[in-house]
């Protein structure tokens, strides 16, 4: 009982950080979109904030939380300001802020698998791979819809599926943003170093390890 008390308390501790990191990533994912708009919503599009993407990895819930957030605040301020129909801002924020939050949900599950190959924890590379398929396919099929792109495209003598080009041109740009550049970011900032200093300001932080690691941990009281 007293025991369980301790843990509930640490927990309440820790949720104002969780609330405070979801909110930075939040902010972070809205302006990196609304700073680059001429990129961020084509159907063949490079989103720089996607980058941040992989770091749900390592920080659980509470980032894809705020990328979930920052997708639904920078789809609106930036296709607001690109002079979008509401009804297409609409879908993107429901969609693209829906489609962050369970691609970066997704990650985080799939990166707390002890999963290795050559020496190297392949679950983080696979659970990148996961939100890159999640928000292509998600993405790229509403994109389809609200855009108007024809059913088939022709392109010196050879004709595609619209929905298939629609999906493959938010994969190219997904691809460079999460699996190339993101997950980069992601074993740049997992370095042990950084790990140490994140855990001292509070944070819980999955490592390849697969330790979900808190500051204010309740003690053990058989010891």
């Amino acid at each position: 009982m007293v025991e369980t008390t301790l843990r509930e308390k640490a927990q309440t501790r820790t949720l104002p950080r969780d609330l405070t990191l979801a909110s930075v990533f939040g902010a972070l994912y809205a302006v990196l979109v609304v700073i680059f708009p001429g990129i961020s919503f084509l159907p063949v599009q490079l989103r720089v904030a996607d980058v941040l993407m992989p770091l749900a990895i390592l920080f659980g819930w509470p980032v894809a939380l705020g990328l979930g957030i920052g997708a639904l605040v920078g789809n609106f301020v930036g296709e607001t300001l690109l002079g979008y129909q509401f009804s297409s801002i609409a879908v993107d924020m429901t969609f693209g802020g829906g489609t962050n939050l369970l691609a970066g949900m997704v990650a985080w599950k799939i990166g707390r698998k002890g999963w290795r190959m050559l020496g190297r924890n392949r679950a983080w590379f696979l659970a990148t791979v996961s939100e890159t398929v999640i928000i292509s396919l998600i993405v790229g099929s509403y994109l389809y819809i609200i855009l108007g792109i024809p059913a088939e495209i022709t392109i010196n003598g050879f004709t595609f599926s619209g929905l298939l080009a629609s999906i493959t041109g938010i994969a190219a740009g997904s691809i460079v943003a999460i699996n190339i550049l993101g997950y980069a970011l992601l074993v740049g900032i997992a370095r042990p170093q950084t790990i140490r200093a994140l855990r001292a300001k509070g944070l819980r932080v999955q490592t390849e390890e697969n330790q979900s690691i808190e500051k204010d941990q309740a003690p053990d009281l058989g010891s």
